[in-house]
This record gives C-alpha cells, sequence and structure tokens, in this order.
C-alpha cells in the first residue's frame, strides 16, 4: 500500500519541555514543526477531583523565578506570574521570599527545613549537627558562591553560567570524608534532589551550584503547566501535533532528508531534521542501525541508574504532621538501601489548592526508586508496599485519612518510551556547555533529553531545547 507523505522541515519526537521548547522557538522563525506525542503517555494523572504530578525532582515543582525570567526573555511567554513575584523586587517580597523553605530533608534521627536565605539554613545546621557546625561553616565558605544561570544567545550566557570547562577530579564525597554519616547522606539528598543525577561523585563546582543557589519559587507554575504553555504556543504559532504509538522505520536518506513511519500507521513524515525529545535509552530501537551505532558513543557515557515509581495517595489535610513541609525527601534507614521504598521523593498539593485536590484534602505524590534494568524483577505490589511503609513512619495514623492509594499509573507509565523520570550516573569528563550527550549528534539529528545537562534539572532541559534552536537555525541561516 502506498504511504501518504507529509513533508516538515523539523520532526520532534516526544513531547518534554526541551523539544517543546524548541518548537516554539522554531516555529517563530517560519520552519515547519511536526511534533509526535506518544497516545499511552500521560504526564499527570487525574481521580476523584486529586490532581497528581510525577516529577524527577523538585526542580520541576519549584521553578525559580530567574529561570522563569530567562525562559521569558528567550522565548516570550505568557506565564502566571502573580503579584508577589513581580514585586520580588520590593524589600517585604525580598524578606518573605527569603524565609521561604524549598524543601525538607529527612533522615532516621533529624529533620531539616532548607531556606531560601542561608541564613535561616544556618539555623538548621546549628540545630541538627551541633558537634561539625565550625566544620560546615568552613565546608561551605570553601564551597564559594554558586555560578548564575542566564540564557543568552550572546557569548556572555556561555561564560556566565559554564565558567569551567572540564570536569575536575576533586569530588564532593572526597571533601565530606570528614564529616558524619548524617551529614554526608543530608548533602547527598540535597543534590539528587535538584538534578537528574544520583552520584556519590558530583564535582565541586556543580555541587556548588546546587547546594548554595536557592531562591524562592513560583507559586502559580510548576513543570507540567510549563509544558501545556509551551504546547499551546506551539499550536498558536503554526506547528502541528500528531499522536503515535511508536516508530516502525526511521530513515535517513543523503540530501532528502528523514524519513518517519508510525507504527501501525500507513503515514510517513518527511523532515530536514529530527529532535529527539525522549530518554536516550529508550530512542536506541527507533534510530536505525546505522544511527543506533551511537548508542554505545554516549550511551555507556551517561547510564540510567534508577527509575522513580510514583505512589498517588488522595489524603486528608488534618492527617499532615505540623512541622511537615510540602516538598520532602526521606531516608528511612540509613543502613538499607535505597530502593524498596526506603528513599522516597514526596510532595503535597497545596494546603487550600482546589485545583489539585477537594476541598480540605491535599493530593500526596510518593517516589521511590526501582534500580534500573530490573523493571520485570521488582514486584510493583512490594514496591507500593515499602513506600507506604515508609509513609506510615512520617505520618502516623495515616490510615484513618487515606482516601485511596493508586500505583495503577506507576504500573502503566513506566514502560512508555516518553516516560522521562529516571536518575543517571555519569564519570564522563563533559563540558558544561556541551553537556554529557551533545545536542546535536550528528548534521540533522539532534537530542534535548535530560541526559544533555542532568545536573541542571528543570534548567538543563530549557536549555538543551534552546541550543538545539539555535543549532537548527544556524542551519537554515535563519538567526
Amino acid at each position: 500500500m502506498e504511504r501518504r507523505n507529509k513533508k516538515g522541515k523539523v520532526i520532534i519526537l516526544g513531547s518534554g519541555l526541551g523539544g517543546l521548547l524548541a518548537g516554539v522557538l522554531l516555529s517563530r522563525k517560519n520552519l515547519e514543526i511536526l511534533l509526535l506525542k506518544e497516545k499511552s503517555y500521560r504526564p499527570s494523572h487525574v481521580r476523584e477531583g486529586f490532581h497528581f504530578i510525577p516529577f524527577s525532582n523538585f526542580s520541576e515543582i519549584r521553578i525559580k523565578p530567574t529561570l522563569l525570567q530567562e525562559l521569558s526573555r528567550i522565548s516570550p511567554l505568557r506565564l502566571p506570574v502573580d503579584a508577589e513575584e513581580e514585586g520580588r523586587q520590593l524589600k517585604l517580597a525580598f524578606d518573605k521570599t527569603r524565609r521561604e523553605i524549598g524543601f525538607q530533608v529527612v533522615l532516621p534521627n533529624r529533620r531539616i527545613d532548607l531556606f531560601s536565605d542561608p541564613s535561616h539554613s544556618r539555623r538548621e545546621w546549628r540545630r541538627e549537627f551541633p558537634n561539625e557546625v565550625d566544620r560546615i561553616e568552613n565546608l561551605y565558605r570553601e564551597l564559594g558562591h554558586p555560578q548564575s544561570l542566564p540564557f543568552s544567545p550572546a557569548r556572555s550566557w556561555i561564560k556566565r553560567w559554564f565558567s569551567f570547562d572540564r570536569y575536575p577530579r576533586e569530588s564532593i564525597d572526597e571533601m565530606l570524608s570528614i564529616f558524619s554519616k548524617d551529614f554526608r547522606q543530608f548533602i547527598h539528598l540535597q543534590l539528587v534532589s535538584q538534578s537528574n543525577l544520583y552520584s556519590h561523585r558530583l564535582p565541586l563546582v556543580l555541587s556548588t551550584s546546587l547546594l548554595l543557589n536557592e531562591e524562592g519559587s513560583s507559586p502559580n507554575l510548576n513543570a507540567e503547566r510549563l509544558r501545556k504553555i509551551l504546547l499551546d504556543e506551539l499550536i498558536s504559532s503554526g506547528g502541528e501535533v500528531e499522536e503515535i504509538a511508536g516508530v516502525e522505520k526511521l530513515e535517513f536518506k543523503w540530501r532528502k532528508g528523514i524519513f518517519l513511519s508510525p507504527s501501525g500507521d500507513q503515514r510517513t513524515w518527511q523532515g530536514d531534521s529530527l529532535i529527539l525529545n525522549s530518554p536516550f535509552h529508550r530512542l536506541r530501537g527507533f534510530m536505525g542501525e546505522k544511527k543506533g551505532r551511537l548508542w554505545p558513543k554516549w550511551g555507556k557515557k551517561v547510564q540510567p541508574r534508577y527509575g522513580l515509581f510514583p505512589v498517588f495517595l488522595g489524603i486528608r489535610e488534618e492527617v499532615v504532621p505540623v512541622g511537615m513541609k510540602d516538598h520532602l525527601v526521606s531516608l528511612l534507614d540509613s543502613d538499607k538501601p535505597v530502593e524498596g521504598g526506603n528513599v522516597l521523593f514526596i510532595t503535597l498539593s497545596p494546603k487550600g489548592n482546589t485545583n489539585q485536590a477537594p476541598e480540605k484534602k491535599r493530593a500526596l505524590v510518593a517516589e521511590g526508586l526501582i534500580p534500573f534494568g530490573k523493571w520485570d524483577q521488582v514486584s510493583t505490589e512490594e514496591q507500593q508496599k515499602g513506600v507506604m511503609r515508609h509513609l506510615h513512619h512520617l505520618i502516623p495514623f495515616l490510615d484513618r485519612y487515606v482516601e485511596f492509594e493508586d500505583s495503577g499509573y506507576g504500573k502503566e507509565q513506566i514502560s512508555c518510551w516518553s516516560y522521562p523520570h529516571f536518575l543517571y550516573e555519569t564519570t564522563y569528563p563533559f563540558r558544561r556547555q556541551e553537556g554529557v550527550v551533545p545536542t546535536q549528534l550528528t548534521k540533522n539529528l539532534y537530542f534535548v533529553g535530560k541526559e544533555s545537562f542532568p545536573h541542571f534539572g528543570l534548567g538543563g532541559e530549557i536549555l538543551g531545547g534552546w541550543k538545539v534552536a539555535q543549532q537548527i537555525l544556524k542551519s537554515f541561516n535563519r538567526i
């Protein structure tokens, strides 16, 4: 049967933030954009009036104002920034922001709130680690000042954000060797919570950016809402969106471009460039024999270490203990592996927000870790039991106030090729301006997954999309 051809200048495979941003920037320059979404993947889950949003790290649910300002500058969008954010320059708003708690780290015998203002966090260290205060103070002085995170089409954005060339040999775990086990775990959980990396050997310069670059967050915006804003902008600027199950065939033909045939479909799309916007290890089978050779080259340098498996709970708000914050990372047992629910990343919908939960109820997302490559060996029922044991430790009498618990989303979604919730490990000496996996793989093949800049969380996804757009516009002489 003859296939019906549909031409497009740029094809985007996957609907993550990086690909959406690239699509918006390219469509505004009058390039034809075709975005291919996975039919079965859902970035959020709705049940009985509760709205659950899984996440890979806290940067996705705590979007920083500076990141929003830079995003608005490189791609003017109508972002829902309220009066408090707009008035952040005023002293009253500024003081309020500095007292804001970013998230909470819970260890077996300690609970530490992390504030936007380091002086408030310092009081937390003094209370929880009284025997190490002097060493902790020295540590933070030695870490120095974090790098800012600006985007700019000029050369200065690279020099301001990416100020070093090579991955330095000295890592944070070497610097922490003189500290107690609890403090080392406290630092490590902070680093994991703000990036897509799970490694004890993060270089000092990256650790400094993650540990010290705290600030307030926008209360009206998270990654899911930003994704919807970008998708609407892409469509309104002329981009097309199609849903597909997968890719049956992907061909790269010299001078003719790229031909993509979706699974179970008679259509074929032709484009001059292809943007891959999905976890790199999930795309290997789509890339064909020739392009699939890129997998050994880059896939070995940044590898998924854990998948995040979400369990959703609808609860009544009176069960939330006094002192428990809306976002927290918790370690239940210091002597056990992190999987099986022993480490949880937890977020609660804001109190009183009826868009995410019915009145006087809260939507709770608890994400545990499953070692990558062991999906078939790990029972999702056992994983859910481990998560619930941990939650019962954090929230006494939880059973009395639970409306329901739901792990069905995780069972369905974790096998989707668009499922993005992974933590990675790398020891590759990458350049920050290039990332780990480069955004341009070959002449007409681009990548904007989390593996490019895993050390910057959501900011890394946005940076990848911006870089790809600039590279493609340059190839079309549209800059």
